[in-house]
């Protein structure tokens, strides 16, 4: 497979179902916080990873969505206004994962 070809969110996904399925939900939660760290503020891939990963994994992925976000701005109304964009039960867990 080409992976230069390949979507980022594709490759995080496809990567982190390699790794053995006790270790997977630690991928997919390295997998958003790398995301985060590059794109701050901007959530959208992290919102298509979230999307993508396995099943078992989204909640604890939106909940570190919400964990970043809290750890890239002291503004908690950004995080509020970030969390809000997603369906109410991901908005919930990204709250949560923020404190908030």
């Amino acid at each position: 497979k080409d992976i230069e070809n390949k979507d980022s969110v594709e490759v995080a996904r496809e990567i982190c179902l390699k790794f053995p399925k006790t270790y997977r939900e630690q991928c997919v939660v390295a997998g958003v916080d790398n995301i985060l760290n590059f794109d701050e503020l901007n959530i959208e891939r992290a919102q298509k990873f979230c999307d993508v990963v396995d099943q078992d994994f989204q909640n604890s992925c939106y909940q570190h969505v919400g964990l970043s976000l809290k750890n890239q701005t002291t503004d908690r109304n950004i995080v509020l206004q970030k969390c809000t964009t997603f369906i109410e039960h991901f908005k919930k867990e990204c709250l949560l994962g923020a404190g908030l």
